[in-house]
């Protein structure tokens, strides 16, 4: 019941968000139609019980995973998922239909695409397994810290602008070990993204 009621708070309180509002017109446009420029104009907000985060889209690093992720946000599709991985100094990562595995996905993949953006904090990029780069589904992780190591690895899509500090006390939320059974980087407290909606940039 609590998060329900933080979901309609969420909704309730997208508008008054400075800077961004709700109606423009692109944002009635299909994902398929949507221009690189009109995605520049796009960010993604995300609403969780340890505050907002705003993430600005940058197609030109990666259109298709920028594309794929417009799509699943205007489908409600991240609406109640968890963060289901937490790596200390390193990322957060939701955005997985099965939380408890922190795996699965949309039913589809999406390839890697050429990386020109490093990994770097408060980036935002799509997930893929390690041994698996081109299958990147609607996972999405947010960067704690850079990752010189990571860049060339994955599609960077976006970039935190404002949040940080939601991100990084969500980033010290204690986990299950590495090497644990069934799951490593498990957090042991569950942290729902309670809403994650579109704005333009005013």
């Amino acid at each position: 019941m609590r998060r329900i009621a933080l979901i309609f708070l969420a909704i309730t309180l997208l508008p008054a968000c400075t800077g961004y509002r709700t109606d423009d017109p692109i944002l009635k446009k299909d994902a398929a139609h949507l221009t690189d420029d009109e995605m520049k104009q796009i960010v993604a907000i995300m609403f969780t019980e340890y505050g907002r985060v705003v993430i600005e889209l940058h197609p030109e690093w990666a259109p298709t995973a920028t594309r794929n992720f417009i799509k699943l946000v205007k489908a409600g599709y991240y609406d109640g998922m968890t963060i289901c991985e937490i790596r200390p100094q390193v990322w957060i990562r939701g955005g997985a239909p099965d939380s408890e595995e922190c795996k699965e996905g949309p039913g589809y993949t999406v390839a890697l695409e050429t990386p020109s953006a490093f990994v770097n904090r408060g980036r935002v990029g799509l997930y893929h397994h390690d041994m698996q780069p081109d299958e990147g589904t609607s996972q999405f992780f947010i960067m704690l810290n850079n990752a010189p190591s990571m860049n060339g690895g994955y599609s960077i899509f976006g970039e935190v602008i404002e949040g940080m500090p939601t991100v990084d006390r969500i980033g010290k939320i204690p986990t299950t070990p590495r090497d644990s059974l069934p799951r490593g980087y498990k957090p042991l407290e569950t942290i729902f993204i309670n809403d994650l909606q579109l704005a333009v940039k005013r």
